[in-house]
């Protein structure tokens, strides 16, 4: 996420450079920001991002302001790819099918090979609620011999801080596709504690369709330019949901929890559980619950154990779909929530998701759920009724 904040402010400095009397740097031209990454950096060259670093710390200089750590520790991880492209992608298929792994400790977390500078295959996470391409753990960055740039601190799910260095993969090969010059974090969080691993995100996730099959242990990928492809693996007869699937560096839908209106929820394909921001369970779902439903209870997330409000036995609302007896727990997501344009009232998490055939459609912005068949022309029960 960290890269994606460097481009995005990138994309403000363009658009404000040339203003003598615009928007002060900081948060609000954060915000501004993110909504224009696109127009700054549409050809992924490293050398544009030079162009517009100089353009964000003339910004930052007219306001006699420093600039902040998202540049120097952004520019500094890329800066020895002059005359590159970023996340360069090669390779022909129509499909690629890649199994699905899980592990004793987290067997609602499902990962996927990669093969990383070419020195053998290494589990990662597919978690789409992270907005990063690739975050490694330490000790993979040490196998694989990376130099480690900047620094900086992550945080999330629980109640300790990751340190947080940056560097970049000579080439990343998930079946016959390979991606050269792939900027990634490498970070210490609770899930990597003495693993050779990682976690993909969305940043990969985006540059296909995909279908993930968790019954069937498996993850296939389809040309993003080809949405045909996906369309024709899909039992249209099946499809228990088709709603819009939102991309704000993360994976977004809309849904309803506990009783609360609609709003847009983080898809989380790596939590096992369902999160509401505390300003909004205080605001929309506290005032109609008995407060003897809401008790105390733990999650597990990338930083660790933490204690917080929760409540069992919810409605969890998505498209047509009404998930019952779904345990909810009230979380403070002000970091979740330091992108610019959309306001997450909660996160999503996997309980939805692993019943189904999930497919993400990117090209078309759409997430479809599809029952699975357990005979022929037999449908599975479904583990959610209708709306």
């Amino acid at each position: 996420m960290r890269l994606a904040r460097f481009l995005a402010a990138a994309a403000a400095a363009i658009l404000l450079a040339t203003q003598t009397s615009a928007q002060t740097p900081g948060e609000s031209f954060d915000r501004l920001a993110f909504r224009n990454i696109g127009p700054a950096t549409p050809s992924g060259r490293v050398d544009d991002l030079a162009d517009v670093r100089d353009l964000a710390v003339a910004r930052y200089g007219r306001e006699s302001k420093p600039i902040t750590s998202l540049f120097t520790n952004g520019f500094d991880q890329v800066r020895a790819l002059a005359g590159k492209r970023l996340f360069q992608m090669e390779g022909r298929f129509d499909r690629i099918e890649a199994p699905l792994l899980t592990s004793p400790d987290h067997p609602r977390i499902h990962m996927v090979s990669l093969g990383i500078n070419g020195k053998g295959a290494y589990p990662f996470d597919i978690d789409s609620a992270s907005a990063d391409f690739l975050t490694v753990s330490p000790l993979l960055a040490d196998e694989l011999g990376l130099p480690l740039t900047g620094s900086s601190t992550a945080s999330g799910v629980g109640t300790a801080t990751a340190a947080v260095r940056f560097s970049v993969l000579d080439e990343v090969e998930l079946g016959p596709v390979t991606f050269r010059n792939v900027p990634v974090m490498v970070s210490d969080i609770h899930t990597f504690r003495g693993l050779k691993k990682g976690l993909l995100g969305t940043g990969l996730l985006k540059r296909f369709n995909l279908t993930i099959d968790a019954e069937a242990d498996r993850m296939i990928l389809y040309p993003l330019d080809r949405p045909d492809v996906l369309r024709a693996a899909i039992d249209r007869a099946a499809i228990a949901a088709d709603v819009p699937l939102y991309l704000f560096d993360q994976t977004v839908v809309e849904a309803s929890l506990a009783g609360g209106p609609p709003g847009l929820y983080i898809l989380d394909t790596a939590a096992a559980t369902h999160l509401v921001d505390a300003a909004f369970f205080a605001e929309h779902v506290k005032p109609k619950l008995d407060p003897s439903r809401i008790v105390r209870g733990g999650i597990q997330g990338a930083q660790g154990a933490e204690y917080v409000n929760r409540i069992d036995g919810a409605p969890v609302v998505l498209g047509s779909l009404t998930f019952e007896g779904q345990s909810v727990h009230e979380f403070r997501m002000d970091e979740l929530n330091m992108i610019g344009g959309r306001y997450a009232a909660g996160l999503l998490g996997n309980p939805v998701l692993w019943p189904y055939r999930v497919h993400m459609d990117f090209k078309a912005g759409r997430l479809i759920l599809e029952k699975r068949l357990v005979g022929p022309g037999a449908s599975s029960r479904p583990s959610a009724r209708p709306s």
